[in-house]
């Protein structure tokens, strides 16, 4: 047992010297801009509007410490009338409820309160979630209770043998006064340490008695009661030598220690997640440049110009007016080096401009941007759980009540078979026994078996420029995909398609300027999730001039529709004299749409590559011609799912000739051309009802559909709305290599949950059999310090082994070392 001290005391001066070296090692690129400023904008000031709508409640939690309390409040607020799903984030204390509408919050936050915990409908601030996520509260009260045990439990340890010294060299100790005198002094420093320094775990042991349940720390409390009131009672005994002073205080302190570590491990594991809130707190203020004023971001609206200067983040998704630099997206896509931009380029909120200023104009509001969406998919991918998750819950919610069932029947016989030697002997003896089982069990490890794994998973795939939405729950059926149905723009090819051929027809020609604010007016919306309207957008806009301020500042467009996979048709009015309808999309839509003049089109527009269309009140205006091409790593991904076994095709709404061409080139079948959004959800389904698992792989939102009806969607990212458009990944990086990325970073993270589950339920079985004395027979015996430090070491274990997979899987996908 004095190992268990020595070692528990020197990590408890290791965490005092680790206090002195916490430090804040944020990287600031642009020092002229100042952090933590004094002014906080209304959207950290207060829970975010957007968290309690009408079907959607976001709640934000104090007081969950384990996977048993996760179950709690999930079983809560399951049992609500109205509710239809619960995310439930251990990691971000919250849950993110999906109700009927009109369900008012106040029920929901009763259900939590119901279940022992404080609760508040709303979000928090991103400071407040990087607190959560660091653990900042429950790290300082563990360091002073760390610190705290380690001094007593060394004085308790050093007295005790100090006056068992005394003893031995013949100094008088033997008068009963004396005796009762010295057991008193170590129950009172003993009592202090439970009282000052172990209450927190009384305190959440309490709080699982109020909600009828229990979990480690009734474990632990139960423990420390039994061997408070063994020595209590041993101290009016004719013979006190049997005392629990310095078992009571290690056990405690070694329990404090392992979960001070267990902390600083699932720290160090959110750590890439951190600095997503550091990029929100980054972009709370913004340069205004009507009034050249900052203001803050949550205030800005669709159609804001705005300043972005030097190495300044980009406050919201905005697509640049004037100038042209070198953004860095790396801490959104993974993105190694920076891209070029100009003037029609898309910048998504979150990444970082380059040397150059910037005046842009703001595409959607803060609280729509990529970076706002982003930061709420990762929190629901860390809500997320494996299917394999839920049957461990249903274990754990058991295990402490059949470990204490045990402990109660060890005792008892233990108590039955020592009677012969005194009753005195029997009850302290069968009281250790039960000491040491309940400190011996540990059922946490069981219960952080799964997400520790999965975290690691995540995280890497997210340092990847992967995300993966539905976490645990996509690794499963990654593993389970037997077909892969890919889209060709965007998918197979880059996705930055370029206007090669531009012909302008009748009486537009001459009225450039005109006819490209009309087209951007229709294009502006659907260029940040399509990258032909993204291509067309970036065209034109150069040609508007000075018609396109005009525009912003007078102009208004009504009616718009969005015909999936065909076209936009809308009614633009650039100086409120005249409305305009325009309609761009290819031949097939304007057809449909009885515009007139496509007789006129070029063969060359008809037979080579992507075509775009646009008419202007019923009649042709111009014609575009696009090509993209194939992804430098697309020929190498697809031979390597191929030699995994799994079957490719391609699923597209382009021409029958592009199809065909790109089929030749790769390699593989066509499942459809010229297929609209429905057409391509249909072979979808039609593929699962066959017994397939279906992976559908995608670009824009005209995928929406076909990647919501497959086991597992993929989207690879061209702009904000694809966050919105069904699928269970994103791939920000937007290289294909990155699905095969995906599919092992997924075998590997289910192998490590495996692994984990059953050292979990090994460590278990082993550690209360040893402690039930299965082994005393062949001399294998433990005490409950012993018991305590094996439970501790168990889930410390099951944390560093997530830390461990994401090492192997940092060095592995993203070259650390």
């Amino acid at each position: 047992m004095a190992c268990c001290y020595i070692a528990a005391c020197v990590i408890a001066f290791f965490i005092r010297g680790a206090e002195v070296l916490d430090i804040d090692l944020h990287v600031q690129y642009n020092e002229s801009v100042k952090r933590g400023s004094s002014f906080e904008s209304h959207h950290d000031r207060k829970k975010k509007q957007s968290s309690v709508e009408d079907g959607f409640t976001v709640v934000s939690i104090s007081g969950m410490t384990c996977a048993a309390c996760y179950t709690s409040v999930e079983g809560a607020l399951k049992k609500v009338n109205g509710v239809e799903q619960v995310l439930v984030s251990l990691s971000l204390q919250e849950a993110r409820v999906f109700h009927r509408p009109g369900l008012t919050p106040n029920l929901l936050t009763a259900a939590v309160e119901s279940a022992g915990f404080s609760a508040e409908a709303g979000e928090r601030s991103s400071s407040e979630k990087l607190d959560i996520l660091r653990h900042t509260q429950d790290l300082a009260k563990l360091r002073v209770s760390v610190q705290g045990l380690g001094y007593l439990s060394t004085l308790i340890f050093g007295l005790g043998k100090c006056l068992d010294w005394m003893a031995s060299n013949k100094i008088n100790l033997s008068s009963l006064w004396l005796q009762k005198l010295r057991s008193l002094l170590l129950l009172t420093l003993t009592v202090t340490a439970v009282a000052q320094y172990g209450s927190w775990i009384f305190q959440r042991a309490i709080g699982a008695a109020r909600r009828r349940r229990v979990n480690m720390h009734t474990l632990i409390a139960a423990s420390t009661a039994i061997g408070l009131l063994l020595t209590f009672s041993n101290m009016f005994q004719s013979n006190p030598r049997s005392e629990y002073h310095d078992t009571i205080v290690g056990v405690l302190l070694i329990i404090s220690v392992g979960h001070y570590m267990d902390l600083l491990s699932r720290r160090r594991a959110t750590d890439t997640f951190e600095s997503l809130y550091h990029l929100v707190d980054e972009t709370k203020m913004v340069k205004l440049a009507q009034i050249n004023k900052h203001l803050p971001t949550s205030a800005l609206r669709q159609g804001d110009e705005i300043i972005i200067e030097p190495y300044e983040i980009v406050p919201c998704d905005c697509y640049i007016l004037e100038g042209s630099t070198y953004v860095n997206e790396s801490i959104i896509t993974g993105e190694a080096y920076p891209k070029a931009k100009g003037i029609g380029s898309l910048l998504l909120a979150g990444t970082r401009n380059g040397s150059s200023q910037l005046k842009a104009s703001v595409h959607q509001d803060y609280s729509c941007s990529f970076l706002s969406q982003l930061v709420r998919s990762i929190e629901i991918s860390l809500s997320s759980k494996a299917s394999t998750q839920k049957y461990v819950d249903v274990l754990t919610q058991h295990f402490v009540s059949c470990i204490f069932a045990i402990a109660m029947a060890a005792s008892l016989f233990t108590f039955v078979r020592m009677h012969d030697h005194g009753f005195n002997l029997a009850l302290d003896a069968s009281g250790r026994k039960m000491m040491t089982i309940l400190a011996a069990a540990c059922p946490c490890a069981l219960g952080l078996a799964a997400p520790c794994a999965v975290m690691a998973g995540i995280d890497v795939a997210w340092r990847k420029g992967i995300l993966m939405l539905e976490g645990g729950e996509t690794m499963e059926n990654v593993l389970q995909i037997t077909h892969v149905v890919m889209d060709k723009t965007g998918t197979l090819t880059l996705g930055t398609p370029r206007v090669t051929d531009y012909v302008v027809f009748g009486k537009w020609n001459g009225r450039e300027e005109e006819l490209a604010t009309l087209v951007c007016a229709a294009e502006e919306r659907a260029m940040s999730s399509h990258p032909l309207a993204m291509a067309i957008f970036k065209e034109f806009l150069p040609k508007c001039k000075g018609s396109w301020a005009r525009y912003q500042s007078r102009g208004e467009i009504g009616n718009l529709r969005e015909i999936g996979g065909r076209g936009v048709v809308c009614e633009v009015n650039i100086s409120r004299e005249r409305r305009e309808v325009v309609h761009v999309g290819n031949l097939e839509f304007l057809k449909d749409q009885h515009v007139k003049g496509l007789q006129n089109v070029p063969k060359r527009f008809k037979a080579e590559g992507s075509a775009a269309f646009i008419g202007i009140n019923g009649d042709l205006a111009a014609c575009l011609l696009l090509q993209d091409t194939l992804r430098q790593d697309t020929i190498s991904t697809i031979k390597a799912l191929q030699n995994q076994g799994l079957i490719v095709s391609i699923l597209t709404g382009d021409t029958d000739q592009e199809a065909c061409r790109i089929s030749h080139e790769l390699g593989i079948t066509v499942t459809a051309s010229s297929a609209t959004p429905d057409v391509k959800m249909r072979h979808v389904e039609s593929l699962r009802s066959e017994g397939n698992k279906v992976m559908m792989v995608g670009d824009g939102m005209n995928d929406g559909p076909s990647l919501a009806a497959s086991d597992v969607g993929i989207m690879i990212a061209h702009g904000r709305r694809c966050l919105s458009s069904g699928g269970s990944v994103l791939i920000l990086q937007s290289q294909l290599r990155a699905l095969v990325t995906l599919f092992e970073i997924s075998r590997s993270t289910m192998q490590q949950v495996s692994l984990n589950i059953t050292w979990a339920l090994s460590y278990n079985i082993i550690a209360v059999a040893l402690a039930v004395g299965i082994g005393e027979p062949w001399g294998i015996s433990i005490s409950p310090p012993t018991a305590a430090a094996l439970m501790s070491f168990s889930s410390i274990l099951v944390t560093v082994q997530g830390l461990w997979l994401r090492g192997r899987l940092s060095a592995r996908f993203c070259g650390d070392t």
